[in-house]
């Protein structure tokens, strides 16, 4: 990794220039960590930017939005009144000033504040979208979906303005309209539940009630313990004359939400459709009952929010529940960095920089690599291990190629990380390093999809050798999905002599089909099995 000069940083050196030094370092660490999930530390770094510059405006921004997320509007009011008195051409500040005040019920101070945003950064997508959702809010539907057009002209690629552009063209009876938005952001992210569910909205408004179940049905597949799913397919089932189908549906989402007294009522009207008349009065009494309960004061609620408000100073028990936290070892980004070399040595520079480089533990079964900051160079990676477990290692070196190329999204680039991540581990004695490798080694073997790709390249590798397969990297080009990339193996094959090249595309075909099946079906997997 290059130090400021251009010159190779030593580990000790790269290790200690990760940690802030100033207040602006310690706002955009904030930032990067408020990003990602690790909300208590950012709101830590943003308590220290501030004590050592109160006048960062960046940094009563920044915390402005964690508070706003963390539902204390309130106090992002005071963040963002401090950030635009300190910078009146933050248009972002205005932004999140004007989203504190509609919540706190400001409506024409907020309008005020993004109409601000706009005259001060006309170009950028982000404030149109801002402005467009509080008119939204407010009725002022067709003034809205302007400010989404302008949003998607200036970025097309702005995903969450489709989003938004459809549920307003919803609203105004325009489900055509709202379809294509919809499949635009599927095409954006093919997990994107909340497409279909509102797609499957529009396609029932048009009586297309067979496309709108299958949308229902993946919305479940993705959303399995949301209650909207099954309300949404039971009514559609219900439209059909699925009576039974529909009952199942309203069943199962009051198993999931006992509290709604829509699905009792709908069910109930089904049931007495079904000739079930004892079961429907049940459900007619728990719609009136639950009706009833809705409409009483909500006293202790009420207090509680009240606690909760007069008690919050940046942070919430949203906080105390957070997983995702940042490795500050300085061990850890010197070993990071040894590695780096090392596969720098092998598969050369990385596509973008890497200038900064954030390690964070966060528990689940994935580990991840993402970019924050092309033009910052700032990189992210999420390690599921702890730094003593024996897989550590492993895994870090695994994330640690993909950040010479973290939009590459591809089977032969997985099979790779994995190979690298168990040739590249270091301990303090070969026995250790041993020991480290069987534990990666099996946990590779023990995961679908890694297992098979972590296979393949090993077989590649043995036959084409080291050289070759590492010059994969070479050959990404940009998938059908926006934004990342793949290998176009095919053309890496060519290169080949001719007594590899075939024993090679045996190997691809041997696991083809096994790869394809287990593959994540996220959209930005692409495979070339030349």
């Amino acid at each position: 990794m290059p130090n400021s000069n251009g010159q190779q940083a030593n580990d000790d050196d790269y290790a200690e220039a990760l940690t802030p030094k100033d207040s602006a370092a310690f706002a955009n660490r904030a930032s990067i960590r408020a990003r990602v999930g690790d909300l208590k530390g950012a709101d830590s770094d943003f308590l220290k930017a501030l004590e050592m510059d109160s006048h960062n405006a960046a940094a009563y921004s920044g915390r402005g939005y964690l508070r706003l997320y963390l539902g204390d509007n309130k106090g992002a009011l005071s963040d963002f009144d401090r950030a635009t008195a300190l910078d009146t051409k933050n248009c972002l500040a205005f932004c999140g000033r004007g989203q504190a005040r509609a919540e706190l019920g400001q409506r024409e101070g907020a309008l005020d504040d993004f109409n601000n945003a706009v005259k001060l950064d006309p170009n950028n997508a982000q404030v149109y979208i801002f402005r467009g959702f509080h008119l939204v809010r407010h009725g002022e539907k067709a003034r809205a979906i302007a400010d989404f057009d302008q949003t998607i002209k200036l970025d097309p690629n702005y995903a969450l303005a489709y989003c938004y552009r459809g549920k307003a063209r919803e609203s105004i009876k325009d489900p055509k309209g709202a379809i294509a938005d919809f499949e635009k952001v599927i095409k954006f992210d093919p997990q994107y539940a909340w497409a279909y569910y509102r797609r499957g909205q529009a396609r029932d408004a048009l009586g297309r009630r067979n496309e709108a179940i299958e949308d229902f049905n993946r919305y479940i597949r993705l959303m399995p313990r949301d209650a909207w799913g099954y309300r949404a397919r039971g009514f559609t089932r219900h439209e059909l004359g699925n009576k039974k189908g529909a009952i199942a549906d309203y069943t199962k989402a009051i198993a999931l939400d006992p509290a709604d007294p829509w699905t009792y009522s709908a069910r109930g009207f089904d049931r007495a459709a079904a000739g079930d008349t004892m079961g429907a009065v049940h459900d007619y009494k728990m719609a009136n009952k639950l009706e009833r309960k809705k409409k009483r004061p909500a006293i202790a609620s009420a207090t509680a929010s009240a606690t909760t408000s007069a008690n919050t100073s940046g942070t919430t028990s949203a906080t105390d529940t957070n997983e995702v936290t940042l490795i500050e070892d300085p061990f850890v980004y010197r070993y990071a960095c040894r590695v780096l070399r090392k596969a720098q040595s092998t598969f050369g520079p990385p596509a973008v920089p890497i200038k900064q480089l954030l390690i964070f533990h966060r528990p689940g079964p994935r580990c991840q690599t993402i970019m924050t900051d092309a033009d910052k160079g700032t990189f992210c990676i999420f390690v599921a291990n702890e730094i003593n477990d024996d897989k550590f290692r492993g895994t870090l070196g695994h994330e640690l190629l993909h950040l010479l190329n973290s939009r590459l999204c591809d089977p032969y680039v997985e099979g790779l990380c994995s190979v690298f991540g168990e040739e590249s581990i270091e301990a303090d004695t070969a026995l250790d390093a041993e020991r480290m490798r069987e534990a990666f080694h099996k946990l590779v073997l023990e995961t679908p999809f890694y297992r098979e790709t972590y296979e393949m390249i090993k077989q590649i590798q043995a036959t084409a050798g080291t050289g070759s397969v590492a010059s994969l990297l070479r050959y990404g080009v940009p998938n059908q999905s926006f934004g990342w990339m793949h290998v176009a193996a095919g053309k890496w094959l060519a290169t080949l002599p001719d007594d590899e090249r075939c024993k090679v595309a045996s190997i691809v075909h041997k696991y083809s089909d096994a790869i394809e099946r287990l593959m994540p079906k996220n959209g930005a997997y692409e495979f070339d099995k030349m």
